[in-house]
């Protein structure tokens, strides 16, 4: 497996990929609807001119020469990276997950980030406890108009 940044030629497998997690499991990702292939092709294609520019850190998992994984570190307010992980099913709880998001978090160290927030629906179980896995603690926050109702925020610092 190789951990690496995405390249334009992802983009339709990163596609497949999220259409395939959103349709498994609608509460893992924050999407108000399905979202569309070309909605989606816009969306990578500005993630990597952030990645490029140093906004956000973005990281793919390579297996078989296909993308099963893919993590991302959008920078928030001080310094704080919101993180986003999914695997493709068939090939969770392999370590994929834990592997992108410990390159992801060397990458976020790099631009100054300092610690990391995952917001998590309460429906998403497995996702609370792979972000508790991996030292995340779940911390109270005062209501946020812009999360969805049921949102658990989970953060750690980075190392």
């Amino acid at each position: 497996m190789e951990i690496r940044e995405p390249r334009s030629g992802d983009i339709p497998s990163l596609i497949t990929l999220v259409l395939g997690v959103y349709a498994e499991n609608p509460s893992s990702m924050w999407f108000t609807t399905t979202p569309s292939e070309a909605d989606l092709r816009d969306l990578f294609e500005k993630k990597l001119r952030d990645v490029a520019g140093k906004v956000m850190v973005d990281v793919v998992a390579e297996e078989h020469g296909g993308i099963v994984g893919e993590c991302e570190i959008v920078r928030g307010e001080l310094n704080v990276g919101i993180v986003g992980v999914i695997v493709k099913r068939g090939y969770r709880a392999m370590g994929i997950g834990t592997a992108l998001l410990n390159e992801a978090e060397r990458r976020a160290k790099e631009l100054g980030i300092i610690a990391l927030r995952a917001d998590v629906s309460k429906k998403n179980r497995s996702a609370a406890d792979f972000f508790t896995d991996l030292g995340f603690e779940l911390v109270k926050m005062p209501g946020d108009p812009r999360k969805p109702e049921g949102t658990q925020v989970f953060e750690r610092r980075i190392q």
